[in-house]
């Protein structure tokens, strides 16, 4: 059974992205696609398997929290590659 396609709209939509977002992570390859006659598409069991990798596993009542590096705010952007001082309106 071929899977059915998901747009880039309906992928930023569900994922709760925009579509430049969107378009950054298909471009840096963080995110699996298919082109499909000059466009981009995506399959339900890609973005499930794509959104399991990244689940983060709650810690148990009581326990203490995992520790990990802290990362900062331009860390995050420049994952993305956007300008850590651009204001979005």
């Amino acid at each position: 059974m071929i899977p059915r396609l998901l747009s880039v709209t309906t992928v930023a939509l569900r994922l709760g992205l925009s579509e430049s977002a969107l378009y950054r992570l298909i471009a840096l390859r963080r995110i699996p696609f298919r082109k499909i006659g000059g466009r981009i598409w995506f399959t339900e069991p890609d973005l499930d398997e794509w959104m399991e990798a990244r689940k983060v596993l709650a810690v148990p009542s009581g326990s203490a929290a995992p520790t990990r590096t802290p990362r900062s705010h331009a860390d995050d952007c420049a994952a993305l590659g956007i300008d850590p001082h651009h204001r979005f309106s």
